[in-house]
């Protein structure tokens, strides 16, 4: 039973995926990216290091407003698109003066 489940929401999400691409002008990368933010399926839960990159952690728009509430600056700005994949949590604490341990915390949170 849990497969036919599976079998229906890859079918709907496969289906919807065609309607965006087709009735908008998105890329096929950015239509699977809404594709993959719509898909309920089990993931596992991301578990934030030191070393985690920006990039990694603002993948999820929750931790985008942790991050915020730490008053990390730029988080939009272009000089933080360009340095994003490589700025690590340790970094960016040590940037501004963010208690590393408190981050982690409440990025690991639920």
């Amino acid at each position: 039973m849990d497969k036919f489940h599976n079998f229906l929401k890859f079918q709907k999400a496969f289906q919807f995926f065609f309607e965006i691409l087709f009735l908008t002008n998105l890329n096929s990368l950015d239509t699977l990216r809404i594709i993959n933010s719509f898909l309920i399926m089990p993931q596992k839960k991301k578990k934030y290091t030191k070393d985690s990159t920006l990039a990694e952690v603002l993948e999820d728009p929750k931790k985008r407003k942790i991050l915020e509430k730490f008053n990390v600056p730029c988080l939009t700005c272009p000089f933080a698109q360009i340095e994003m994949n490589s700025l690590t949590l340790e970094q960016i604490s040590k940037f501004y003066d963010i208690e590393l341990e408190k981050l982690l915390e409440e990025l690991n949170k639920d």
